[in-house]
Order: C-alpha cells, then structure tokens, then sequence
C-alpha cells in the first residue's frame, strides 16, 4: 500500500474520533503488551540474528523496557488526559481557565536500526496514550 493512501486512511480513522476515548486507548495499549508478550520468543531471534543481542540483553533493552513504558501509560492515563487548571488574568475575574489535552492527528514514527523494537515502538505507546493515529 502506498504511503500516502495510509495517511489518508489514519486521518479519516482519527477523524472518526475512535481514538479519543479513555478506555480505547487503554484497550490498544494492553493489545500492544499482549502481542509484545505473545511475540516475545520470535522478537528475541530476531536480535540476536540481527544485532547479537543475547536474549537477557534483548529482553531488558528493549521488550521489557516497552513494556514498562505500557505500564506506565496505562496507570498515568486517566491522569494525563484530564484538564488542568490554569491561572487567568485579574482583568477578566471571576473568569477560570484551564487546558484540555487533545489529540492532534496523525503522527508517524521513523526509528534508528539499533533498538529497532524500542526506539520504534516507545513513541507508538506515547502516541496512543495521546490519541494520536500512528502509521
């Protein structure tokens, strides 16, 4: 398929507004550890054909590394989505400001050679914590 028709198609998904619930996000980031999981034994040849990675090297650099960072996103998410106070000006008293965070769109990942499963999924699990369509 061709770049731009993926692109295409994670900007009409994203517009969809499928990605903004809590809860999708959270269900896609638990599918990630789970294939992460399922995948583990054929991830971990493929350092070591690849790169040489023993397996105790491979699992700590990079699978368990991301699946910390799932962790991570699933227990800070509700926290990281919800709004947050801000001060206003005096001159528009009794005014209350606060900012709402919100996905922007779509998002692609480019990763170097050396963590290849790391350094390109790390983002992926930011970007779907955010709500961000990722391709």
């Amino acid at each position: 398929m061709e770049f731009a028709v993926i692109v295409q198609r994670q900007r009409a998904f994203f517009q969809t507004g499928a990605t903004r619930p809590i809860e999708f996000r959270r269900a896609q980031l638990e599918k990630l550890s789970a294939a992460l999981a399922c995948h583990e034994a054929t991830l971990l040849a493929a350092l070591h054909t690849d790169l040489r990675k023993s397996p105790g090297q491979a699992y700590t650099s990079e699978i368990g590394f991301l699946q910390a960072e799932i962790r991570c996103a699933v227990k800070n998410l509700r926290r990281w989505t919800a709004p947050a106070r801000c001060k206003t000006p005096w001159f528009v008293a009794p005014a209350r400001g606060w900012t709402q965070p919100e996905p922007f769109g779509v998002a692609i990942i480019l990763g170097p050679w050396n963590y290849p499963v790391q350094l390109l999924l790390t983002p992926l699990v930011s970007a779907v914590a955010a709500g961000i369509a990722s391709c």
